[in-house]
Parts: structure tokens; C-alpha cells; sequence
């Protein structure tokens, strides 16, 4: 799958499925907007620890990761719109 040149956002992509899916689109040459809310397995939030991870693994790669997001709120569609819009306006790294 070839994805250079595509802006693509991941949420839950701190752990797990997300994270991979992260790293898979990132090596597939999309830049990905890296967001998560930073819960833990017991489902507190911690903050931004896990999502700023999977960026240095992107930026460890020599890939181009996309912004990193801040978590948003759930259901929180201004949020949600604010990350996809900062990554279609060149905000990327």
C-alpha cells in the first residue's frame, strides 16, 4: 500500500491496534496525526506520554510523522475537526 503524500489520522494511537496501525501507515509513506488520550489499561487518563512514543518511534525510523495531536474530549467534534484540519494546512513536521 502506497500512501506518500497522504494525511492520515490515527486516534487510539498511544497502544495496542492503533499504535500499530500508526506505525504501518507511517512505513506505508503517510503522515500521521499520532492522536490518543493517553489512558492506561485500567482506563484512567495519564496524558500524553504514549502518543509522544509512538512519534519518536516514527521519527527514530526516519519517517515523517504527521502533528501530534492533543487528546480531545470524547465525543468533542470541534476536536476531532482541529486535528484533521491542523494536518491538511502544512502544520506537519
Amino acid at each position: 500500500m502506497e500512501l506518500e503524500g497522504r494525511h492520515v489520522v490515527v486516534t487510539g494511537a498511544g497502544r495496542g491496534i492503533g499504535r500499530e496501525h500508526a506505525l504501518a501507515l507511517a512505513r506505508a509513506g503517510a503522515k500521521v496525526v499520532v492522536n490518543d488520550l493517553g489512558a492506561s489499561l485500567d482506563g484512567t487518563v495519564g496524558g500524553e506520554q504514549p502518543a509522544l512514543e509512538v512519534v519518536r518511534v516514527i521519527e527514530s525510523a526516519g519517517l515523517n510523522p504527521g502533528v501530534k495531536s492533543r487528546p480531545p474530549s470524547l465525543g468533542n467534534k470541534p476536536a476531532s475537526a482541529s486535528a484533521t484540519s491542523r494536518s491538511g494546512r502544512g502544520m506537519l513536521r
